[in-house]
């Protein structure tokens, strides 16, 4: 309600006495002053208190009102706020300015206008003040409203529920709950949402504080509550009260560089709990793959049983119980499936690999992307296939292992035919590409020698060195490196024809 401070008026208990103040639920009615309450419980005269100002003569300039606020931020941008209303039917209104002074020199950082305070009938109640942002390295200000009505006669007025509000932002709390009155045992999540005003802010790390009131006036910290949500897992009659939460920059939250949220209010009682509906369900599972489904959970070994089973599963709400599941659970023995491979990969550079299964198939895809059910491999490496019959998933994969290199080299060519076939002389490999340092030496009958290469891919006929070498029998050398890094050295004859 009423913030306290110092007045260089006198103080009276009743009120209306030339050069006093009192502070007073309401005005009672008389013909110089309207009848009034509080601003802050404004119709309730058991509620709040107003400072009722009666300046009188010669008091021009005199502190009606002032009051000191320490420990504040650097540069916090401040709002100053009082809330007054004219009391007089007649003569002279109220005048004011409104000061906020450094009181480390008593200098003056800001005032305000001469400002009047309108009559009105009935009486209304107006709101003035001013923001402020503090220079650097001043921590505390006293805030003053000063008199700068001279007539001695009315000038009677009252002041409510000053304030010094720190605008960096606003904090609320917010629950997902639609109303405010939560069943026994049901859980609650609050969440603060602050909405920074200062651009300082945005983005910031910031430090919470809960607290709770049982009666919404006396608050005490909540423990564990340091963080932006705060949770009740399980509501008891204890928690029903008042919630609200602090916010500040981190480090800040005991200066006045904080903010508190509005509050939330939670009411705790006894829900009925709903009768269960009963539901039957049947389901299949593959027998030894874990199950979760109906809120029943079964691991794989669980599953492990032939034929039917039954289980009963209590679905509960958030108010009791829900309903009663009912499960026949079938298994479904997973089919046996191999890869049969076709074909000598090494012999033919290829193979064909079929998933051979006892059921049919409803899905099928290998590795490779096909979705049928064999392939045809060109290549060494694991082919794996996965593939779905009923409610059971297959996978299996086979392995083509390299194959090791061979190489052959003919013992004839046909130079002298005219068929135009075997007249070069050239050898063959199944993985060329694993031969490395491959080297060919080919000699005469006397040991000279006619034909040298490095390229396995290479292509000799004797024209090719206009040799005279018709019937005749030559010799070759080949050396090269094998896949096992290991050096092969081969001799022997070539019959040419």
């Amino acid at each position: 309600d009423f913030i306290g401070g110092h007045s260089e008026l006198m103080f009276s208990g009743t009120g209306a006495v030339s050069g006093h103040y009192a502070l007073l639920k309401k005005c009672t009615d008389s013909w110089a002053v309207h009848p009034n309450y509080d601003h802050t419980h404004e119709g309730n005269q058991e509620q709040g208190y107003m400072m009722y100002l009666d300046p009188g003569p010669n008091q021009m300039n005199s502190v009606l009102y002032e009051m000191s606020i320490n420990g504040l931020c650097d540069n916090a941008k401040l709002n100053f706020s009082f809330w007054a209303t004219d009391l007089q039917r007649n003569y002279a209104h109220p005048m004011f300015e409104m000061q906020l002074i450094n009181p480390q020199d008593s200098s003056v950082l800001v005032k305000s206008a001469i400002i009047t305070v309108p009559r009105n009938n009935p009486l209304v109640w107006h709101q003035y003040g001013f923001p402020f942002i503090l220079p650097n390295n001043i921590n505390d200000v006293v805030f003053r409203i000063i008199n700068k009505n001279v007539d001695n006669i009315g000038n009677d007025w009252a002041i409510d529920d000053i304030k010094v509000t720190y605008c960096g932002g606003i904090a609320h709390v917010v629950s997902p709950i639609e109303d405010t009155v939560i069943c026994l045992g049901e859980e609650v999540r609050l969440v603060s949402q602050f909405v920074p005003t200062e651009v300082s802010l945005i983005g910031a790390a910031l430090d919470y504080k809960w607290e709770y009131s049982e009666n919404g006036n006396d608050w005490q910290p909540l423990i564990n509550s340091n963080s932006n949500q705060y949770q009740i897992p399980s509501v008891n009659e204890s928690h029903a009260g008042f919630y609200r939460v602090l916010v500040a920059e981190v480090g800040l939250l005991e200066t006045q560089c904080s903010f508190y949220s509005d509050y939330v209010q939670i009411m705790v009682e006894e829900c009925e709990v709903p009768p269960c509906d009963t539901n039957f369900v049947a389901d299949t599972v593959c027998m030894g793959v874990g199950y979760d489904h109906y809120g029943l959970t079964l691991s794989a070994s669980e599953t492990m049983f032939e034929g039917d089973a039954v289980f009963e599963i209590h679905l509960t709400g958030e108010n009791g119980c829900d309903s009663l599941v009912v499960l026949t659970l079938t298994t479904q023995a997973k089919p046996e499936a191999t890869i049969q491979v076709e074909g000598d990969f090494c012999e033919h550079n290829s193979a064909l690999l079929q998933l051979v299964v006892e059921a049919a198939l409803t899905e099928i895809e290998w590795n490779t992307g096909e979705t049928t059910e064999s392939i045809l491999v060109g290549l060494p490496g694991v082919y794996s296939v996965t593939a779905v019959q009923g409610f059971c998933e297959l996978s299996r994969q086979y392995t083509i292992e390299s194959c090791p290199s061979q190489i052959y080299v003919p013992n004839a060519i046909t130079v002298s035919t005219l068929e135009g076939t075997n007249d070069y002389f050239c050898i063959y490999s199944n993985h060329p590409e694993s031969i490395r340092g491959f080297e060919m030496y080919i000699y005469d009958r006397w040991g000279g020698l006619i034909f040298y290469s490095q390229d396995v891919n290479f292509r000799w006929k004797p024209e090719d060195l206009n040799l005279c070498v018709m019937n005749t029998v030559l010799v070759y050398l080949m050396k090269y490196v094998d896949e096992n890094n290991q050096l092969v050295v081969k001799r022997g004859t070539i019959v040419v024809l």
